[in-house]
């Protein structure tokens, strides 16, 4: 019998100190208008506010081309042509409708997707991936890339993301186990997929860049500190076996 998933890893990433940024400007938008009340009236005092409210909503407005370019700074635009195929027809299962492929130059093997409202989701490959995966592990690869693209959960998580200012909204590391289920039974070849995932922790999933405020868009652990939250890959390729 195995044993129970571990849990995965929570740090306090610079996010969360981005978000007590925040609640400070909200603290110090508050006290200026009460000086100003005290001081100047009312009527600075409600502009003051205003001012601060429309600033605040400015802040927080969701900018998704700003997460991509964030996620493809690094990445060349395109794939292999394997990769495109397989993209192509995965796509038609999933309906996550025909994604924007990039491929970033590293050994490692590893995926990201970021979906988009009304547009099709944004992919980023590994040359690693591309280049060591069969055709049968690379087609579940992707397709538990294009399902993370129609998870309401991810969607949620990254318009928080690309908001200047984070609202802080939670992300469920646990979600990316269920991920795994739908991909498998996307490609209906679960052990296809958990050999994907085994050929990842045996090869490195560490992709170059700085990964600290947008390391849960990769299916991997994407770091090298290993301070991102992802549940345990062993964890997930033991799911993918049993199942």
């Amino acid at each position: 019998m195995s044993s129970p998933p571990r849990a995965p890893r929570l740090v306090d990433e610079p996010r969360a100190g981005f978000n007590r940024s925040v609640v400070g400007a909200a603290v110090v938008v508050v006290v200026a208008a009460i000086v100003a009340a005290v001081l100047g009236g009312v009527v600075p005092a409600v502009a003051i506010v205003v001012l601060g409210a429309i600033g605040a909503l400015v802040a927080m407005r969701p900018r998704p081309d700003q997460l991509v370019n964030r996620l493809t700074q690094h990445a060349d635009q395109g794939a292999s042509p394997r990769v495109v195929n397989l993209a192509s027809s995965v796509a038609t299962m999933t309906g996550s409708g025909e994604a924007e492929l990039h491929t970033i130059d590293a050994e490692s093997i590893n995926i990201a997707s970021v979906p988009r409202n009304g547009r099709s989701p944004v992919v980023v490959i590994t040359r690693g991936a591309s280049e060591q995966l069969g055709v049968v592990e690379m087609e579940g690869l992707v397709a538990a890339a294009l399902v993370r693209a129609t998870s309401p959960t991810l969607s949620a998580h990254c318009r928080d993301l690309s908001r200047l200012w984070s609202i802080g909204m939670a992300y469920e590391p646990d979600s990316l186990f269920l991920d795994d289920a739908a991909a498998a039974r996307v490609t209906r070849f679960p052990p296809a997929l958990a050999d994907a995932y085994a050929m990842a922790a045996s090869t490195g999933t560490v992709v170059p860049g700085e990964w600290s405020t947008m390391a849960t868009v990769w299916l991997f652990d994407p770091s090298s500190s290993g301070g991102a939250v992802h549940p345990d890959i062993h964890d997930r390729i033991t799911m993918l076996r049993e199942s």
